[in-house]
């Protein structure tokens, strides 16, 4: 699968969810592009997940989690909450009961007796929307679920103003393998990385055109 290459293509996909009334689908695509987390995962958040335990009125700033992928190393992820991800989880908590799934499918939701609610949108219905949007607004790309994870990670990776030459490290301080020097002397401290995704408001632009 590829990534979305510019913000003009990304608020394009927001624009063409919100003008067919699919809000969840909008606000997932949105969410999804700016936490960086597999689809699964993003697909079982709750209302719960994103509001403070202590404050249930009051929306966290960040979310620690562990992905189903990682489970088995127990290797925890944080993400920050930029004003795109405050702006659609703000609009979807509405209403909502703590237990219940952030993003239901816009056509066709499906009550389920067992927990009460919605059920959530599947990765399937996930996939099949993105991909009727790409071809709809003719976007040249093979589109598919990971399309999400890449975008995050390749608008990530070009708002950073250093741009290291790893190989060119590695020479220098005489290490036989680059993954040594990226690992030992090339870490991101976690406040970059902060700064950046707290900056990235990936399809924010279409989404204040239907709510400001």
């Amino acid at each position: 699968t590829e990534r979305f290459v510019s913000r003009e293509e990304i608020n394009s996909v927001v624009d063409y969810f919100l003008k067919r009334g699919e809000i969840h689908m909008a606000a997932y695509f949105i969410f999804e592009l700016n936490v960086g987390y597999r689809v699964g995962d993003c697909l079982e958040f709750r209302k719960c997940d994103v509001m403070e335990r202590e404050r249930p009125l009051h929306m966290k700033s960040q979310l620690t989690l562990v992905e189903t992928k990682t489970r088995k190393t127990n290797k925890y992820r944080t993400v920050y909450f930029n004003k795109a991800i405050t702006e659609v989880l703000a609009y979807l908590v509405k209403n909502k009961r703590d237990e219940d799934y952030l993003f239901i499918p816009d056509k066709k939701p499906q009550f389920s007796l067992e927990i009460m609610g919605y059920k959530p949108m599947t990765r399937q219905t996930a996939w099949n929307n993105i991909k009727r949007a790409v071809k709809d607004l003719e976007i040249d790309m093979h589109v598919g679920t990971h399309s999400f994870r890449k975008t995050f990670d390749y608008f990530m990776a070009v708002g950073q103003e250093e741009n290291v030459d790893l190989n060119l490290a590695c020479r220098a301080l005489g290490h036989s393998d680059s993954r040594i020097t990226s690992r030992h002397y090339l870490n991101t401290p976690e406040r970059v990385i902060k700064s950046q995704m707290m900056t990235l408001n990936l399809g924010l632009e279409g989404w204040e055109k239907y709510f400001e």
